[in-house]
């Protein structure tokens, strides 16, 4: 499986109000995304949790790697650079991921 991550600096005037809302908007358009495991709609907040600066940024977890190539060449990604500008696409790799229960919406993530 694979991970991708990517992140948008936003610039200090940023509207926060509108990023949450685009995530609100687009979240549901990823349920049904053929071999997509996850997608996180990530918000670091300029002063919150000594967070410096504010960005906005996907982490997906794919199963296949064809299907993380066909994001991004089938226009989905079209619609982030368009927004946003192209990012560096950060990627790694799973050996396993499960889900528990029902999905509830997470507060944190972090990387070792």
């Amino acid at each position: 499986m694979t991970i991708a991550h990517y992140i948008h600096r936003l610039p200090a005037d940023c509207d926060i109000g509108l990023i949450r809302s685009r995530a609100r908007e687009r979240g549901a358009l990823w349920n049904n995304v053929p071999e997509l495991h996850f997608k996180g709609f990530l918000l670091r907040e300029r002063g919150r949790f000594g967070a410096i600066a504010s960005s906005y940024s996907s982490l997906y977890l794919w199963r296949t790697d064809e299907a993380f190539r066909n994001f991004l060449v089938s226009g989905r990604y079209k619609v982030v650079t368009d927004s946003f500008g192209r990012a560096n696409i950060q990627t790694r790799f799973s050996l396993d991921a499960r889900r528990v229960g029902s999905a509830t919406p997470a507060s944190s993530i972090s990387r070792s």
